[in-house]
């Protein structure tokens, strides 16, 4: 069947989650799942199935996952990777709270117990 003949919702359920029979390149399974963990944590998404995250929901994004993976291809997706978790680190509040109790602590303040 050619991609064509999916309706769009059809496309983003091709793969269920950790199905990595459509990757190209050369990354193991675990290599793979550790980097749509990564991806996924970016956002502050969930990787696992709980409350209002759906099994189906996690197997789009993974589906989303693996068709940007096979377009842009390993070193492109890794460079926008590093890009997305530098840019979320430098937005994070848990981040920032963490790098004050740090500074705090090397300058002996108190304010983080």
């Amino acid at each position: 069947m050619d991609t064509e003949d999916f309706t769009y919702e059809e496309t983003l359920e091709r793969w269920a989650l950790h199905d990595c029979s459509a990757v190209q390149g050369d990354r193991s399974a675990d290599e793979m799942i550790a980097l749509f963990n990564r991806w996924k944590s970016t956002r502050s998404k969930p990787v696992a199935a709980r409350g209002t995250v759906t099994s189906r929901s996690l197997d789009r994004s993974w589906t989303s996952f693996v068709e940007r993976w096979n377009i842009e291809g390993e070193e492109v997706s890794t460079q926008i990777l590093e890009w997305r978790e530098a840019a979320h680190s430098c937005l994070s509040v848990s981040a920032l709270a963490l790098e004050i109790c740090e500074t705090s602590k090397i300058r002996s303040f108190a304010s983080c117990v």
